[in-house]
């Protein structure tokens, strides 16, 4: 007697009904979607670099974000995204930070400093994206792209998942 019962639910897992599959489906691209997300607006940053001016990176990255990063990195008391540094990276803070405190290094991080330092990280025909040795989710809502590899100074970028898409939040070397 309980033979038919449970093969009928065999056959409704096997053969689920059109709404769950269609609501599946529509999961599965959204999750897809989400996971490609960052790497799209990667090569959108990479683009940017080749052919706009350093005033058309405004739309990914967050230049008072990363200026904030580097100060939180100098203050040992608060918390910030930026990983190990290299000493260069350090001594170019340091030179900006004695001339005249933050008003120095506002000045000198500034998008055409991130387009910069980009640039120099890349060809002239196919950008930085080659050189691109690490992009992967560092958790809870974080993108850490490393271009070069770790035994040639490279450059670090940090993405941030917001309410309006990803942003690039740090840059450092």
């Amino acid at each position: 007697m309980k033979a038919p019962r449970s093969l009928a639910l065999v056959g409704r897992i096997r053969h689920p009904p059109r709404s769950l599959r269609r609501a599946g489906t529509v999961l599965a691209v959204g999750l897809a979607l989400l996971l490609v997300w960052p790497y799209v607006d990667l090569w959108r940053l990479n683009e940017t670099v080749l052919e706009e001016p350093p005033t058309a990176l405004s739309h990914l990255v967050d230049i008072d974000s990363v200026r904030d990063q580097i100060l939180r990195r100098l203050n040992k008391d608060t918390q910030s995204s930026i990983g190990q540094v290299s000493d260069p990276f350090i001594e170019w803070i340091e030179q900006g930070i004695r001339s005249s405190g933050n008003e120095k290094l506002e000045r000198s991080v500034t998008l055409e400093w991130v387009h910069q330092l980009l640039a120099a990280r890349g060809s002239a025909e196919r950008g930085f994206l080659p050189a691109v040795r690490y992009a992967f989710y560092t958790p809870p809502n974080g993108f850490l792209v490393r271009i070069g590899a770790a035994d040639e100074a490279p450059v670090y970028l940090r993405m941030q998942l917001g309410l309006l898409g990803w942003r690039f939040t740090a840059v450092y070397y």
